[in-house]
């Protein structure tokens, strides 16, 4: 018995191309590269630019800057990702969002799932949060986040 529908099939289809080991052994090496790269960038210049302190550039994230920073390291992960899918496999980023999909999102839905998806996420938070101030009651006086910037 197997799992696979019409739709799954669409969408395996471009990797179906070219299937070779190595390609999947150095775009495993490429992305990682890439990631390692952007991460030890991102953190030496952040410490040479004093945003955070030499002691932060270890990964040890207890601060908003270093945070960020560190948050900020997954774009070299897509990057590797992108990087290895057209480099390595010849096919543009978007295929791997779905078959017949468009970084708009015009004719797959990705916009709409995105949407259905985030909306999921903000009402979890929104009931969590509520529960929560409510179990554990709320501070009186409690000065409000502000919003600080890199400088």
């Amino acid at each position: 018995m197997t799992f696979r529908t019409a739709a799954f099939e669409a969408y395996i289809q471009p990797a179906r191309a070219k299937p070779q080991l190595w390609r999947l052994i150095l775009g495993i090496i490429l992305v990682v590269a890439i990631f390692l790269g952007v991460t030890i960038g991102l953190f030496s210049l952040s410490a040479l630019l004093g945003w955070i302190g030499m002691t932060e550039a270890d990964g040890n994230l207890n601060t908003r800057a270093s945070m960020t920073v560190g948050l900020l390291t997954f774009i070299g992960g897509i990057f590797g990702v992108w990087a290895a899918v057209k480099f390595l496999h010849g096919r543009p980023f978007h295929t791997l969002l779905g078959p017949g999909a468009t970084l708009t999102g015009q004719r797959s839905g990705i916009r709409r799932n995105f949407i259905i998806a985030a909306s999921v996420v903000f009402a979890f938070q929104a009931i969590t949060m509520t529960a929560s101030s409510l179990y554990f009651g709320t501070v009186p006086n409690q000065p409000l986040p502000t919003v600080t910037y890199i400088t």
